[in-house]
């Protein structure tokens, strides 16, 4: 069953917003360094046509190398709503600097190496955020034995 919910929100954003370049003068100063690193690491940032002097306001580093020092050099973007880590390399590590993100509406942190203890953690410091986490599947591992099987 297809859930909607968040859909139309995010087309109404894409249609606000202009995704992040590198050597986006929109930026404020101070976040066009992260910015760059954002692109080097093959995510994207969005900021408001409307308001670019207020800077990113979403970032997607789903399926990147981010890691919990990329995280940790979030808390320079003040009005960051959304944050997508979905795959990326991150830690219970970086609980603590999520938790500084305090005007973050939603996070997805699923498929990282983030346990159920550092959710908890996380939503201690974030009780209103919409997070979206699972435990990551370990890929299987090839142990070189091929099954034996009898009929």
């Amino acid at each position: 069953m297809f859930n909607c919910r968040g859909v139309l929100p995010f087309l109404a954003l894409v249609a606000l917003t202009t995704a992040g370049c590198g050597g986006d003068t929109s930026l404020p100063s101070e976040q066009q360094g992260l910015g760059e690193e954002i692109k080097a690491l093959g995510g994207l940032y969005f900021i408001d046509k409307k308001t670019p002097e207020q800077g990113i306001y979403s970032i997607n580093l789903k399926g990147t190398k981010a890691d919990d020092a990329m995280v940790a050099k979030l808390e320079q973007v003040k009005g960051l709503k959304y944050l997508d880590l979905n795959g990326a390399s991150v830690t219970n590590n970086a609980a603590a600097a999520l938790k500084k993100l305090k005007s973050l509406e939603r996070l997805d942190i699923a498929n990282t190496k983030i346990t159920a203890e550092g959710l908890e953690s996380i939503r201690g410091g974030l009780p209103n955020v919409e997070i979206t986490w699972n435990v990551a599947e370990e890929p299987p591992v090839d142990t070189g034995v091929n099954p034996v099987t009898t009929e």
